[in-house]
């Protein structure tokens, strides 16, 4: 808004309109778009365009309809899975595995032959720059998983209960993250995925810090605590929990009960109390590990991840392109809409006097006013 102000003030310093001269405002259908330089789908056609093969599969590709089909065959590949999964579990009754359906497999099958066809259409028409984004990179690499499952299902290789099979057909999941960047209507679900990507190094990182904190505090409870423990056990504490005993019994031991009690939240006085009842300076140790790893390492790892997707998003010049653009048009259609109202002959164009008018009368357009900061003398 202030960008399109300060353009309009400029062009009037050079030719500053009077009531006399200003001429009506012309509303067109170019006003609802954005005014910004932008790379429409048949520019890309063109920059793909080698031959006449590849400029009609980039016709394709680049369309909205093909990108929203290609979503709906990733979610009835997603169902697909789902009720595969279901099939493939053993029952705990009987260990029996049964088989998905004819109809789900011969629908995975057409989702995978889809893959393929539009990976290839893809590489196609943009050859060597193919690999340049990631999303082609994902779909390479799930269509090789998913090749080399039918390969080995092919070749009659009883592989079924193979981690490695497992892992190939969970790798399918991936392209659920694709619909999320096709759908422009999931705009938070997307922020949300740019975070998590944007913030994988971090939460590596900040593991490996929560861990190092957690076997310090481990070691001394392993040094400290665990006799106690051992004395309570002995005296008929926990005598319903076969894992208390040994809570504080190895280092490893005592990770998986500071994680369970601080970190997951899960049953923090049911050893801590009845230690610190019967020894009050075992309080150090507990209300030390729950202070410094809930509001010291966690808090920390929180405020870390947040400032890292600020960085990140205030380097991704092409996310924010795409936002102040569908914002813009968005406002655009806004206003169209006031100015329609403001015209009361139904000219497609509005006067002066209109505009004064206008002002007056329509709360959304003095609400504009005020915010863009324009009063009655500028006029």
């Amino acid at each position: 808004r202030r960008r399109t102000a300060r353009r309009v003030s400029m062009e009037e310093e050079d030719n500053p309109p009077t009531r006399e001269t200003a001429g009506p405002m012309q509303m067109d259908s170019s006003c609802r778009g954005t005014s910004f330089i932008r790379v429409s789908a048949a520019q890309k056609e063109d920059e793909f365009a080698g031959s006449p093969i590849r400029k009609c599969l980039a016709a394709v590709i680049y369309r909205d309809a093909f990108e929203g089909s290609l979503a709906i065959v990733i979610l009835a590949n997603f169902v697909c899975i789902c009720i595969d999964t279901d099939a493939r579990a053993t029952s705990p009754d009987d260990g029996l595995k049964t088989s998905a359906p004819q109809w789900v497999e011969h629908l995975t099958g057409t989702c995978f032959i889809f893959f393929v066809v539009e990976f290839g259409m893809r590489a196609t028409v943009e050859q060597k720059v193919v690999f340049k984004n990631m999303w082609n990179c994902l779909d390479f690499f799930i269509i090789v998983t998913g090749s080399i499952e039918y390969i080995l299902h092919w070749t009659g290789l009883e592989m079924s209960g193979s981690g490695i099979i497992r892992v190939m057909r969970l790798c399918r999941l991936l392209r659920l993250i694709r619909v999320m960047r096709l759908f422009s209507i999931l705009k938070e679900l997307r922020k949300l995925l740019l975070m998590m990507g944007s913030c994988f190094k971090t939460l590596f990182w900040s593991f490996l810090l929560l861990i190092l904190a957690m076997t310090i505090w481990a070691t001394i409870a392993v040094e400290i605590v665990n006799p106690m423990i051992l004395d309570l056990s002995d005296n008929g504490e926990w005598s319903d929990c076969t894992r208390c005993r040994r809570s504080f019994s190895s280092v490893f031991d005592a990770n998986i009960t500071f994680f369970q009690t601080i970190v997951a939240g899960d049953s923090w006085g049911k050893i801590a109390i009845p230690v610190i009842e019967a020894y009050p300076g075992s309080a150090f140790i507990f209300a030390g590990a729950q202070l410094s790893l809930v509001f010291g390492v966690l808090n920390l790892i929180i405020a870390v991840i947040v400032d890292t997707f600020a960085e990140a998003r205030a380097k991704d010049v092409i996310e924010q392109a795409l936002e102040m653009e569908t914002e813009e048009i968005e406002e655009k259609k806004v206003l169209s809409k006031i100015f329609e109202r403001i015209d009361d002959d139904a000219s497609g164009a509005v006067t002066f006097k209109e505009l004064q008018e206008g002002a007056r009368k329509v709360a959304e357009f003095a609400h504009w006013l005020r915010v863009l900061d324009v009063d009655e003398h500028d006029f």
